[in-house]
């Protein structure tokens, strides 16, 4: 196969984030800090920042992810504040976007490094594949579709499943 998993789904990277929970809250306010936007302790512990920086970092940060509708304000305070725990995915958010802020290209801050199989001289090495891939169903093998409705990995393939071809690349 041309996957760690088998038959299943490919393994999700916020799986790897969820270790980096703990870590979310005092990151997400060095991020903040980092990119000029004001933050003041409070006598209490917790931290001021105003709802407006607080609604342009939780939009950022979807966007950088993916997370649609974006988190909101109320939330990204309640993770500065520990009061709320912060999902993986923000957390994969917030550690991404500090890679881009320590120079990191954002395309490549949201990616995660897998094994791929490639013809030669069909891929440059550190290439980002942008495209999901999926599974034949004859041979079950895990291919990078060339246009979003190929459904088998190989003309063998697509002969062997029983399909005339019309709705396969």
């Amino acid at each position: 196969m041309s996957e760690n998993t088998p038959h299943g789904k490919p393994i999700s990277p916020v799986t790897a984030y969820k270790n980096l929970v703990p870590q979310a809250p005092s990151a997400l306010r060095d991020l903040i800090a980092a990119l000029g936007y004001p933050i003041e302790p409070k006598a209490d512990g917790g931290y001021a920042v105003s709802v407006e920086t607080l609604t342009t970092v939780a939009a950022e940060l979807s966007e950088l992810v993916d997370v649609s509708p974006p988190w909101g304000w109320r939330y990204m305070h309640g993770v500065i504040n520990g009061k709320t725990k912060a999902s993986a995915k923000l957390a994969q958010a917030i550690f991404a976007w500090g890679a881009v802020v320590d120079g990191s290209p954002a395309l490549l801050a949201n990616t995660q490094d897998v094994v791929v199989r490639a013809h030669p001289g069909q891929l440059h090495p550190g290439s980002v594949v942008l495209a999901s891939s999926r599974r034949c169903p004859a041979c079950r093998v895990a291919f990078v579709p060339t246009v979003p409705w190929q459904r088998y990995c190989r003309p063998q393939c697509r002969m062997a499943g029983g399909s005339d071809g019309a709705a396969d690349a």
